[in-house]
């Protein structure tokens, strides 16, 4: 039967989530029972630290811990607005259309008068 240690704030959904001890072969090692992202059984020393450095021994010292911040969305009058694209503009492919068939007219005039 698994040890309960204490508690810490998932890291993927903020939820509070149990800190349990292993036993059997991975005695001594600790998981994350997660009521939103289920449980976290990595064993790698970097997992084990973070367990240890963030849990606390009851769901009350992990409320105080983090008391809710007043974020406030940010609005900045330095955005921009993307300029708009003018909609009457002439494409290049047109210019060159127009030339091409200057052109070949001033060319097909060419011949007649010769």
């Amino acid at each position: 039967m698994p040890i309960h240690k204490g508690y810490l704030l998932c890291p993927c959904c903020g939820s509070a989530a149990k800190v349990m001890e292993a036993e059997g072969k991975r005695m001594g090692k600790l998981y994350v029972v997660c009521p939103e992202c289920g449980t976290d059984q990595s064993h790698l020393p970097k997992r084990q630290a973070y367990i240890r450095d963030h849990m606390v021994e009851t769901i009350d010292q992990l409320t105080e811990q983090t008391e809710p911040e007043m974020v406030s969305d940010i609005v900045s009058d330095d955005v921009s607005e993307p300029e708009p694209k003018n909609e009457k503009g002439v494409s290049g492919w047109a210019i060159g259309g127009v030339i091409f068939l200057s052109l070949f007219g001033l060319g097909a005039l060419a011949r007649k008068v010769a």
